[in-house]
């Protein structure tokens, strides 16, 4: 199969005589934040209000007693830090943040996490809330009937239930305990903490069922009445896991309806988007003689499949990562694909795709595929925002032995990269967690976890011109 890849040299000229920039950030340049001592914190998700303040919810080590409590951060849209709160289920036990939304109507602020309050120190489903000012507003826990872990894939906020407000809703994955297997449970409760309802979703055949992304509330919001989904994986007879789509009525939390698709080996998703016709997913399928394939698939807002899905096939093993659509009856796609087949190491590159969402046809010039750190390192997808049909991608590049973050856009697969921006503190390893775009579509905001030699891993987050990718702060 012909590729659109240019050599290395080509690509360098290309670089130099365009508007393209590879640009190092002086160490203070991005917004970096650091718990207690040499250890883990990270950044794991972004909430944006209609005013551009900036809501970033992790977690921060805060000392032997305390270990890691559920953190989140607000700033203005300019970059000046507003408040700090932390969340612990007790003293010493370990939360940790995973999402989080903002009501549209009150401004306040939901976040999702994990736990480990649970019978044997296992892991809850936690969801807290804040005022836009930083008051506390209350928490719900969610301990599943096996007392196993509980962890949440994501949340958001809508109005299904036309009463008293929006209410709050979360997908995840619930452990049955010891020699059993794990559901998908959705829940709904509304913004005083009320239960409206919560589901497990089990196959019954007897193994794993595991959501990998939530799509139906918040920021990916579809018209009032349609399914909320989890996308996923579900474990066969056979012991392989075939991809999995369950849908969960907002208003009562009966299952709508399930989709699976597969073959002798692993196939799943791993993530999804809605606009107003419907829910997008992509992730990866086994083809027998083809190895890894992109797997791309749509349904309605009501849970029926357009008609099929799209498979992808390079000479190796490609992985879909991140799916965007918006009304234009245009998704985009993002993921993995080696140029070469190494052994034992293939070298990855991003891989972008453009489809009609009705029928999931590509589109031409797609694909595309961009090298960042050259032949010999990998590049791995992280996260696809797409801004007036430009593609922006978050990515790992290979440097050194470490993996660095990296933000690219590519407008075309003509013209190739606008601009690309790397971020490497202090020669060790950076990664990003989310990427999401500013209200009015002027900049994008990326941010995740970065390696520091005195403090272990910390919190980084940054704003960047879209059209540009100057770095704002």
């Amino acid at each position: 199969m012909l590729r659109n890849r240019n050599l290395k040299a080509a690509l360098l000229s290309a670089l130099a005589l365009s508007t393209a920039f590879w640009a190092g950030p002086a160490d203070a340049a991005y917004r970096r934040f650091t718990g207690v001592g040499a250890t883990a914190d990270e950044a794991r998700d972004i909430a944006i209000d209609a005013g551009g303040n900036v809501y970033i919810v992790g977690s921060a080590y805060r000392g032997a007693l305390s270990k890691h409590d559920l953190t989140i951060r607000k700033y203005t849209a300019g970059g000046m830090l507003i408040w700090t709160k932390y969340w612990a289920g007790s003293p010493t036990s370990k939360d940790h943040g995973m999402a989080i939304a903002i009501d549209p109507a009150t401004n306040d602020v939901y976040a999702v996490g994990s736990s480990d309050l649970g019978t044997g120190n296992k892991q809850d489903i936690v969801i807290v809330k804040y005022s836009a000012a930083g008051v506390f507003g209350g928490s719900y826990r969610y301990n599943g009937p096996g007392n196993g872990d509980d962890v949440p894939v994501g949340i958001g906020i809508a109005d299904y239930q036309g009463v008293a407000g929006n209410e709050v809703y979360v997908i995840g994955n619930a452990d049955n305990g010891p020699g059993t297997y794990g559901d998908i449970i959705g829940l709904s409760v509304s913004n005083a903490f009320m239960l409206c309802w919560n589901t497990l979703y089990s196959s019954g055949i007897g193994g794993d069922d595991k959501a990998n992304t939530m799509v139906g509330a918040g920021r990916n919001t579809m018209r009032a009445g349609a399914h909320l989904y989890a996308g996923g994986s579900t474990e066969t007879a056979a012991g392989d896991t075939d991809i999995l789509v369950v849908g969960f009525n907002p208003v009562t939390g009966g299952i709508a309806g399930s989709w699976t698709y597969g073959g002798a080996n692993d196939d799943w998703l791993m993530d999804g988007d809605a606009d107003n016709n419907g829910v997008y997913f992509t992730g990866s399928y086994y083809h027998p003689t083809e190895a890894y394939e992109i797997f791309t698939v749509g349904f309605t807002a009501m849970g029926t499949n357009y008609g099929g899905s799209h498979r992808w096939a390079g000479p190796y093993d490609d992985f879909g990562v991140d799916v965007e659509c918006n009304n234009w009856n245009v998704i985009w796609v993002a993921g993995d694909s080696p140029s070469s087949c190494m052994v034992p190491n293939p070298d990855y590159d991003i891989a972008m795709h453009v489809y009609n969402c009705w029928n999931t046809a590509a589109i031409a010039p797609w694909p595309h595929y961009e090298d960042i750190s050259g032949m010999g390192s990998d590049d791995h997808t992280r996260k696809l925002q797409v801004v007036n049909g430009e593609m922006i991608v978050a990515a790992s590049t290979e440097t050194g032995g470490n993996m660095d973050a990296a933000l690219f856009k590519v407008t075309s697969p003509v013209t190739g990269r606008d601009w690309l921006y790397a971020y490497d503190y202090a020669g060790l390893s950076d990664r990003a967690n989310y990427l999401q775009t500013a209200p009015g579509g002027n900049a994008i905001f990326v941010g995740g976890g970065s390696a520091a030699a005195a403090s272990g891993t910390d919190w980084f987050a940054g704003k960047h011109n879209v059209v540009t990718g100057a770095l704002i702060w």
